[in-house]
């Protein structure tokens, strides 16, 4: 990431000013080369202190990869301050960004630097290690009256653990930022916006055509947004978009899958099976998530009397949709209320951890599932004290 006036290069002073936990910290450091740790010893007193220690070397070279990226959860409403910044603190802004660590089973807090905070209060979306923010609302699909008609909207992306971050070419105001999709191994990423065209009502010859959706992608490798000249298929229209394998696909009305060819600038249909329910029984609510290459689809069904049930699909090797688990009443009850319908899911890139959280609960249900078997262990998270409103949940890689 280049460094400018807003854009750090390097992970600064504020990076390891005490704000990342200790025990995080030495996580991190027991999986680097003996090589590095004797020269990052020269960091500073706290670093060499904890490279120095005896439990650090007791296991280093035991140390085992991390298993599965952190889960990230991250507070926003638009609403009230419409921003990340948290209200306590009107002179010293921060953004509520709180990652869950499976190995550990613990939460911890992760603040994004000031002055990104300051310029870039709205959260887009979040993928690999990266955080997208905008400076207005717009893009998050609300058009702002702070901005007049035909303004540039300014978007960034932020990794909040090292605390580095680069500007992107500006969008135009109403663009709406939808995913981000980050490469594990090149760490180049990708970002998808969405906008609508409607057609000119004066426009006599084209009156008949109905609104259509259009996607812009910006791609790291050559730090520019692309314009994709053909629509998004009309059943995917309104879809969350998700990035598997470094493309972006949309989930169809008919559960069919639209992934977007970026180099032919084409939509291809991936025909898959209408979800096997029962008679009488529609989906009320349905989440498409990306775990470990194999996709995930989250419905919420209802039948002729009433009765919900909460179902995980796995897509199948011969593009199948097959039920894979369900959760417990006392997990299920949660999300399935008459009184809170919508629910945000996750599904972890580690493809064995999956955490659930409906939008009106602050409580996270996490499920470990075995693909193979259709078998899962539920529980739930450490409870977490924050605003319940209006949150995003995202795997994150360190």
């Amino acid at each position: 990431m280049e460094d400018s006036e807003t854009c750090g290069a390097v992970a600064s002073a504020e990076s390891w000013d005490g704000s990342m936990p200790e025990d995080v910290v030495e996580l991190i450091l027991k999986r680097l080369p003996p090589r590095s740790l004797v020269r990052f010893r020269a960091v500073c007193k706290r670093w060499y202190a904890l490279i120095s220690h005896p439990t650090l070397h007791a296991d280093n070279e035991l140390c085992p990869p991390l298993a599965e990226p952190w889960m990230l959860m991250l507070s926003q409403d638009r609403t009230a301050s419409s921003s990340l910044i948290s209200s306590s603190s009107s002179s010293s802004p921060r953004s509520l960004l709180h990652a869950y660590i499976p190995s550990l089973r613990r939460w911890h807090t992760l603040h994004l630097p000031k002055k990104v905070c300051a310029s870039f209060p709205f959260l887009e979306a979040a993928g690999g290690n990266l955080v997208c923010l905008s400076d207005d609302d717009s893009a998050g699909g609300q058009l702002s009256s702070s901005k007049e008609n035909g303004a540039l909207t300014r978007v960034l992306v932020c990794n909040p653990l090292m605390k580095t971050w680069q500007e992107l070419p500006p969008l135009q105001a109403g663009v709406k930022i939808r995913c981000i999709g980050v490469d594990p191994e090149t760490k180049a990423f990708r970002i998808l916006a969405t906008y609508t065209s409607t057609p000119n009502a004066e426009d006599h010859e084209h009156h008949w055509q109905s609104a259509q959706t259009f996607v812009q992608v910006y791609d790291s490798e050559f730090d520019g947004w692309r314009l994709i000249s053909a629509p998004v298929p009309a059943m995917a229209t309104g879809a969350t978009p998700i990035c598997c394998n470094s493309r972006f696909y949309f989930l169809g009305s008919n559960f069919h899958l639209f992934g977007l060819d970026m180099e032919q600038e084409v939509w291809i249909e991936v025909h898959t099976n209408s979800l096997p329910l029962g008679i009488g029984v529609s989906c009320e609510d349905r989440k498409l998530v990306e775990s470990d290459g194999h996709f995930i689809l989250f419905t919420a069904e209802v039948d002729l009397y009433g009765k919900r049930e909460f179902t995980i699909w796995l897509l199948n090797e011969e593009l199948q949709w097959e039920p894979a688990a369900r959760p417990p009443w006392s997990i299920s009850s949660q999300f399935l209320n008459a009184s809170s319908k919508s629910f945000s899911v996750l599904a972890t890139q580690s493809g064995s951890s999956i955490f659930l959280k409906n939008m009106q609960s602050s409580r996270v249900a996490h499920l470990e599932l075995n693909f193979v078997h259709g078998e899962g262990r539920w529980m739930w998270l450490p409870d977490l004290h924050i605003p319940s409103n209006t949150l995003l949940l995202q795997p994150f890689w360190i």
